[in-house]
């Protein structure tokens, strides 16, 4: 009886109890949590490393076109006003950005391949229609902020970003997912021009290069959430601050980890906390570091004022 009681306990000194069990799965469970977490940054790394390299390719493009045309900038464009000089045309309201039955249809998005910089981006000579219908690409007819139909199904991979998370459909659907800096041509003159391809007579804004104060503070391409993606321009309190002037994020710029890809007016690329892009949004406010109160508006987005300083 007892060699038989000795040999039961020694089975069951052999086994795992339940509760060592539930130990085991539990850590397995907490390092395969760790595992993931690891893998999921290292991915959103991966994708703000492609789109700094987008939107550094873009400012090169911008940076040439401007080289060509004597120092004049491109133009940012706002929703739909296909001026022959903007960066890229086309855009929508909410209203359609918010019906996904309406992302298929041809005219909404942005038409890259009818801006300046489609030639320095792409490779590829500018197509686009001319205000009216009338175009310059055969004899079809094409209505205003309709794209070429050579062109519907391009998605442009050099205007989109890597990866737009849950609103990758409607990134897709816009086909560009930057804005540009309004005010590189918020200067407006009284001069009238003459359209070299349209012959229409136009009134001239301009806003030269050459003029920029300190252009590695202004800012000029930012990767933009595509749910406030209206027009392919930004500034200061619009559509991305929500548009109730209360800087609180309610449409936020589409991130990576938590920061967003800016480039500068110089060339550079940084990285942004969705927090520091509403701050520079507001008029004025304290400069993280000095402690000292400025005027974001003039420090970051209007090209030809200085860093400036309140007293």
């Amino acid at each position: 009886m007892k060699k038989s009681m000795i040999g039961k306990s020694a089975l069951r000194k052999q086994g795992f109890s339940l509760v060592e069990l539930l130990v085991v799965v539990g850590i397995i469970v907490i390092l395969m949590g760790f595992i993931i977490a690891m893998v999921g940054a290292g991915k959103r790394a991966a994708d703000s490393a492609k789109c700094s390299k987008v939107i550094s390719q873009l400012s090169a493009a911008w940076y040439l076109y401007t080289g060509d045309h004597d120092q004049l900038m491109a133009w940012s464009g706002e929703r739909d006003s296909n001026q022959f000089s903007d960066w890229v045309w086309g855009g929508q309201n909410m209203r359609d950005m918010q019906n996904p039955s309406r992302w298929s249809s041809p005219g909404f998005g942005f038409h890259p391949e009818a801006g300046v910089l489609f030639p320095y981006v792409t490779g590829n000579p500018r197509k686009f229609q001319r205000e009216g219908g009338r175009n310059y690409n055969g004899n079809r007819y094409l209505p205003p902020g309709v794209p070429d139909p050579d062109f519907l199904d391009d998605e442009f991979r050099e205007y989109r970003c890597p990866n737009s998370g849950e609103y990758e459909l409607l990134a897709r659907a816009q086909r560009v997912n930057y804005s540009i800096n309004t005010y590189i041509d918020a200067k407006r003159t009284d001069r009238m021009y003459t359209d070299s391809l349209t012959g229409e007579r136009r009134l001239l804004y301009e806003e030269y290069l050459t003029n920029v104060r300190r252009p590695s503070a202004k800012l000029l391409f930012v990767d933009e959430d595509p749910r406030s993606m209206r027009n392919s321009s930004i500034h200061p309190g619009g559509s991305a601050d929500g548009n109730n002037g209360e800087f609180d994020g309610s449409d936020m710029f589409l991130t990576h980890a938590d920061k967003a890809n800016l480039s500068f007016i110089d060339g550079h690329v940084e990285r942004w906390t969705q927090k520091k892009i509403l701050d520079v949004q507001r008029p004025t406010g304290i400069e993280p570091g000095s402690g000292r109160r400025v005027n974001f508006h003039q420090q970051y987005w209007y090209p030809n004022a200085p860093n400036y300083t309140l007293r």
